[in-house]
């Protein structure tokens, strides 16, 4: 008899779930560690954050994907540790992709890198960040801030620029001497000069697909880019002119 109840009390607990504790399956994630460092002698004030993201980098004719990111507040001076986790389900091997760091007081944005640092190249990252108000030495003293970011555009000729049926919109990334971007259709490239507040583009080719959506922005975009002479830029908000009243485009850096 003392069996039998056994048994049955054994099967109603089961049934009911008493006594049983299920597995917990921690998530399946991958971290990437390192520092975030600037050479400049600059004390951050007080609030001023440090934001680390994974991004892909694969496509040339879109902005970045933001796969992971992570902040927090930049206690003293440099380094700045980070651990950063992600999915490694995300990770595509054909694909490449890129750690991007800033460093930011509430909207502004005080430090930020501006060359590619490869997400997996190594074990331990050390990644560098300028200031955006350095001044570095001959034509760079114009660009330091406009380099190293996906601009992407948000107003056309004062009318707002809505995403293409692809999700994709146009945008201007800037190196040291160069431009590149995608444009609405095709990609773009080619020079440009920055001196002061004046701006200007040079020798902008693209390459020549057709698009069922797109190519009407594109030949406004283009043409826009065509007649810019200067710009402004306030943190992560990129504004382009032809010395008009209105913008020719505006631009934004924010993800």
């Amino acid at each position: 008899m003392a069996g039998r109840m056994l048994v049955f009390l054994t099967a109603a607990m089961v049934a009911t779930g008493c006594g049983v504790v299920p597995d917990e399956q921690e998530p399946d994630v991958e971290t990437i560690r390192g520092t975030v460092i600037y050479l400049e002698r600059i004390a951050l004030p007080p609030g001023a954050e440090v934001k680390v993201e994974l991004q892909d980098v694969s496509r040339a004719d879109a902005p970045a994907v933001v796969l992971a990111s992570t902040r927090f507040e930049a206690n003293g001076a440099p380094p700045y540790p980070f651990e950063l986790t992600y999915d490694p389900a995300d990770i595509d091997e054909r694909m490449s992709y890129a750690l991007r760091a800033m460093i930011s007081l509430g909207d502004e944005l005080l430090f930020t890198t501006d060359t590619r640092h490869f997400a997996f190249a190594s074990d331990e990252h050390e990644i560098r960040v300028r200031s955006t108000n350095e001044t570095p030495a001959g034509d760079d003293a114009a660009t330091s801030a406009l380099t190293g970011r996906d601009w992407t555009l948000t107003t056309l000729e004062g009318e707002d620029v809505a995403p293409l049926p692809d999700g994709r919109r146009p945008y201007l990334h800037f190196e040291a001497d160069r431009v590149h971007g995608f444009a609405g259709c095709n990609r773009l490239t080619g020079g440009y000069r920055a001196e002061g507040t004046r701006l200007e583009f040079s020798q902008l080719a693209m390459t020549r697909m057709a698009c069922a959506e797109g190519m009407d922005l594109e030949q406004r975009f283009g043409n826009a880019l065509e007649r810019v002479t200067g710009y402004e830029l306030a943190g992560d908000r990129l504004v382009l002119s032809d010395g008009g009243e209105e913008p020719l485009a505006v631009f934004d850096s924010g993800n």
